[in-house]
C-alpha cells in the first residue's frame, strides 16, 4: 500500500501543475458538497429530534393532564365511597337498634299478653265461683224461701242492685 501511494504522490510532482490544480479543485469541490451533504444530514437529523422533542412535550402534557384527571377522580369516588360507607354504617347501627327496639317491645307484650291471661283465667274462674255460689244461693232461696234469705245481688254493667 504505501508504495501506491508513493506513487500517486510521485505521479502528482510529475504531472502539469494545471492537471494538479483541477484535481484538487475537484477534490476540494467533492469535499465541500460533502460537507454541505452532511450539514444538511446533520439539519435535517436536528429538526427532526426537535419535532420529536415537541411530540413528546405534548405527549407528556396529554398524560400529565390525564394523569391529574385521574387523581381527581380516584379522590372524589374515594369520598363518595367512604360517605356511602359511612351512610351505610350508621343505617346498620339505626336497624339494630330498631331491631332491639322491636324486640324489647315484643318481650314486654309478651310479658303484658301472659300478665292479662293470668289475669282473664284468675277472672273466669271467680266469675265461675261466683256464678256458682249464686246458683247454689238461688237454689237455697227457692227451696225455703223464708228461712234462709239471702239477698241476691245482681249485677249488671256498674251498678249493683241487691233484691
Amino acid at each position: 500500500m504505501m508504495s501506491r501511494d508513493k506513487k500517486t504522490a510521485e505521479e502528482i510532482s510529475v504531472a502539469e501543475p494545471a492537471a494538479a490544480g483541477q484535481k484538487l479543485e475537484a477534490l476540494g469541490r467533492d469535499v465541500i458538497s460533502a460537507m454541505q451533504l452532511v450539514r444538511e444530514l446533520l439539519s435535517a437529523r436536528a429538526t427532526a429530534l426537535e419535532d420529536c422533542q415537541s411530540a413528546l412535550e405534548e405527549e407528556f402534557q396529554k398524560v400529565s393532564q390525564e394523569e391529574q384527571t385521574c387523581v381527581s377522580l380516584e379522590v372524589e369516588l374515594r369520598q363518595q365511597f367512604e360517605q356511602r360507607e359511612a351512610q351505610l354504617n350508621e343505617r346498620e347501627k339505626q336497624a339494630h337498634e330498631l331491631s332491639q327496639k322491636c324486640e324489647a317491645q315484643t318481650r314486654g307484650l309478651q310479658a303484658r299478653e301472659a300478665v292479662l291471661s293470668e289475669q282473664q283465667h284468675a277472672f273466669e274462674t271467680r266469675k265461675a265461683e261466683v256464678t256458682a255460689e249464686l246458683e247454689k244461693i238461688d237454689c237455697n232461696r227457692r227451696r225455703n224461701p223464708k228461712e234462709n234469705f239471702y239477698p241476691l245481688i245482681v249485677i249488671s254493667g256498674t251498678s249493683c242492685n241487691i233484691e
